[in-house]
């Protein structure tokens, strides 16, 4: 549906079955940034919208690495 393979998805995680752990975090991981965005891309257009959803963008990123360790910061 939509922009998804959903197939695809599903032999995706067919292959990974068992070795997911689920981890509640208390804040948004720096590895969700790009699915974050790319949500808020599907449902706004023009290029203003672009241009927040951009420095949005900046904003998570920043939030998420601000308790980073430091190697992860160069």
């Amino acid at each position: 549906s939509g922009l998804l393979d959903v197939a695809r998805l599903g032999q995706m995680l067919g292959r990974i079955q068992g070795q997911i752990r689920h981890e509640r975090l208390e804040r948004a991981s720096p590895f969700s940034v790009p699915v974050l965005v790319q949500i808020g891309r599907e449902r706004v257009g023009g290029s203003a919208a672009d241009m927040i959803l951009d420095e949005s963008a900046e904003d998570l990123i920043a939030e998420v690495m601000s308790d980073a360790p430091p190697e992860l910061m160069q």
